[in-house]
């Protein structure tokens, strides 16, 4: 398959390979080519935030291992994120929480300043 840019003009080649002898429709197959772009951006955070690339093992089995923690640990935070309320209320009740403080703050700096220049 071969797909081409409209803006520059370069063409991108994909080999796809599927287990039916029988040929398959181009939409499942424009499908994975499309998927690739996410997996290479997972796996590129994965690398800047798990430290994926940085095992310095010799065997197959520690590689293994070192892979399974790093996506591990690549994975809980993208779940905590997906997961967690993102709605409006909750962004203003975490502004509301985060500003009252500051308002406390404020408000005693200001009378303390009156007090000294009184």
């Amino acid at each position: 398959m071969a797909r081409r840019n409209r803006r520059t003009g370069e063409i991108a080649y994909h080999l796809n390979w599927a287990p039916a002898p029988a040929p398959v429709p181009l939409q499942p197959l424009v499908t994975v080519a499309g998927m690739r772009w996410r997996i290479e951006e997972s796996f590129q955070g994965a690398k800047e935030l798990a430290a994926l690339d940085e095992h310095r093992g010799r065997t197959w089995t520690s590689w293994r291992r070192w892979a399974t923690l790093a996506m591990l640990a690549y994975a809980f935070p993208a779940i905590t994120r997906t997961t967690q309320d993102t709605g409006w209320g909750h962004r203003l009740r975490r502004s509301i929480w985060r500003r009252r403080p500051q308002a406390t703050a404020k408000r005693l700096h200001y009378r303390r300043r009156l007090a000294l220049a009184a």
